[in-house]
């Protein structure tokens, strides 16, 4: 399977690098890009569903080997992009390092709307990653998608106490701790978190959308 052979040869290479805790240098950095690239090439196909707009570099791959043809879909510029928004977090928010994370969380009502999983919990701060020109554009939506996040952790998992959007162009991490959140989109005084779980758990199951769907799903 190409995807087998391609994820086997990126996972060999986070053994080799050891990204883990620090910065890397330009070469390494540069190459993890390259595989972060093609990460999200086969992401947006998982996610988009749409085979028809989505092309694998199949000559490429007869003539390269499937690797390389994969890892050189990422031009110099896409690259040089990705090494400066990773280069910017680690200046900016190295207090993230050595502390709890959980990637890509999916949550106990995930199911419920056919499939939701976030970008990261770090040490009870739920947050989402944007990549937004105009930051204060991306807020509000932003908020609603956490919040219904945790509302999804019905079991509280992962002991959201706190949710946060990183904007990863500008290197800033805005937070707002939930209970004041909640308070504030409730005007007053919200209701608890656990209760508001439960119900929220009610309706999703009664109105559990099929399995091939894809609500959610962002």
């Amino acid at each position: 399977m190409i995807g087998e052979t391609v994820f086997e040869a990126l996972e060999a290479e986070l053994r080799r690098v050891r990204p883990a805790g620090r910065r890397l240098e330009q070469g390494d950095e540069d190459r993890l890009a390259r595989s972060c690239f093609v990460l999200a090439r086969f992401e947006e196909l998982y996610r988009s569903e749409d085979c028809v707009r989505w092309a694998a570099p199949w000559s490429a791959m007869r003539e390269k080997g499937v690797v390389r043809a994969w890892l050189e879909l990422a031009s110099p510029d896409v690259v040089d992009d990705l090494r400066q928004l990773s280069w910017l977090c680690f200046e900016r928010q190295a207090d993230w390092l050595g502390k709890r994370v959980a990637l890509n969380p999916t949550f106990a009502g995930s199911a419920h709307v056919g499939g939701a999983d976030a970008d990261l919990v770090l040490d009870g701060y739920l947050i989402d990653i944007k990549t937004a020109v105009r930051p204060n554009e991306a807020v509000p939506i932003a908020l609603y998608q956490l919040l219904r996040y945790t509302l999804l952790d019905y079991d509280d998992r992962y002991g959201i106490e706190a949710v946060g959007i990183y904007f990863a162009t500008q290197g800033q991490l805005v937070r707002w701790p939930l209970e004041r959140l909640m308070g504030a989109l409730a005007r007053g005084e919200p209701r608890p978190l656990v209760d508001l779980r439960r119900e929220v758990e009610g309706i999703a199951v009664d109105l559990a959308p099929p399995r091939s769907s894809t609500i959610w799903r962002y």
